[in-house]
């Protein structure tokens, strides 16, 4: 299961004889949550931005190919008006 920011910051661990201050680790973990939060967001930025790109990037090769057809078929009509030309001449 993928950690989330809020998982971080619900996060309780028990005290023992001795352990750690409470409000330093609440400290620490809020301060990592926070750079979670933000690095999670900007991945989530980049996977919607790469998302749009890929489909611009089909637009463009759909239109590549459309362009490769028109000069398939201009050279094919080209090449019928040479040999039209050459029988009339």
């Amino acid at each position: 299961m993928p950690i989330r920011p809020i998982d971080i910051r619900r996060r309780e661990f028990r005290s023992g004889f001795r352990g750690y201050d409470a409000n330093q680790v609440d400290d620490f973990l809020d301060t990592v949550a926070d750079e979670f939060e933000r690095n999670y967001n900007e991945n989530q930025r980049r996977r919607e931005e790469t998302n749009s790109l890929r489909e611009r990037l089909q637009q463009f090769e759909d239109l590549e190919g459309s362009i490769r057809a028109a000069l398939v078929h201009a050279e094919q009509a080209a090449n019928d008006l040479r040999r039209s030309a050459n029988r009339d001449a």
